[in-house]
């Protein structure tokens, strides 16, 4: 197999490419280009062609089969990048894209081992997640908020998410990190965060109250709800946009990359 790598070989992040049918190594000059333009020294990069594709050898007709690809990426692997941190939890395969991207953005922890993906998304997460994409300056100042300790694990990232506008507490000065956050308040988040990062957008109400149970929207989420359906941020459900329902971990990761997109 022919591979070559790009970047240091101490980075603190490798990425392994692997091609499709047809197409080598040299598939990947965008792709290459743009990561070491936004992560510099951070990133280490290892292409390489398949079995009978580009420079490598070819290959015979038993070794021409997907377990054998799979066999290949595995060698490539264990000899490039044998050690660190992976995702050894199974990502849903129709978030397994996101998942990645927000990886990638470093917005999502590379080791994602126990995570529950079906599990509602906390406040103190969402808001964890929504300051690392927008890269808000982290905050050490004391908490305005009694529930919010030191040693949260979002403690400085919910202070930058309060102080930039992006949340607030539940009451005046509680915050409710582990509860659940529902879909109408994660509306407002989005809203507030295309906001800060000053992208144009709609607040026109017509396809919000397309949705069904439009009526059971808070007065206070309706325009950021009609702001992030009109962006195709948050899409409806079977029985309509559901605003006091809950989102998953993935759901909320999805949503996330929808919103780097915009951007």
């Amino acid at each position: 197999l022919a591979v070559r790598e790009a970047g240091p070989t101490d980075a603190p992040m490798t990425v392994v490419f692997a091609h499709g049918y047809t197409l080598s190594m040299d598939s990947w000059h965008f792709q290459r280009r743009h990561l070491a333009d936004r992560f510099g020294s951070e990133i280490r990069m290892v292409f390489y062609d398949q079995r009978g594709h580009g420079l490598s050898g070819k290959s015979s007709r038993k070794n021409s089969t997907i377990d054998q690809l799979a066999r290949d990426l595995g060698t490539v692997i264990a000899a490039t990048a044998p050690t660190g941190e992976v995702n050894v939890s199974a990502v849903p395969s129709w978030a397994a894209a996101s998942v990645a991207q927000m990886q990638s953005a470093r917005v999502v922890a590379s080791d994602l081992s126990g995570k529950n993906f079906n599990a509602p998304i906390s406040r103190a997460e969402f808001a964890a997640y929504i300051v690392r994409l927008l890269e808000v300056s982290a905050e050490t100042t004391n908490s305005p908020f009694l529930d919010v300790a030191a040693d949260n694990p979002y403690y400085s990232e919910i202070l930058a998410a309060n102080k930039a506008g992006l949340v607030a507490g539940r009451t005046g000065n509680t915050f409710a990190p582990n509860a659940s956050i529902t879909r109408q308040e994660m509306a407002v988040l989005f809203a507030r965060a295309l906001a800060y990062a000053h992208v144009e957008t709609s607040a026109d109400l017509t396809k919000l109250n397309a949705f069904a149970d439009a009526a059971k929207l808070a007065d206070w989420a309706k325009p950021s709800v009609a702001v992030c359906v009109n962006s195709g941020l948050i899409a409806g459900r079977a029985d309509g946009f559901a605003p006091l329902e809950n989102t998953s971990w993935t759901e909320a990761v999805v949503m996330l990359a929808r919103l780097d997109a915009l951007l």
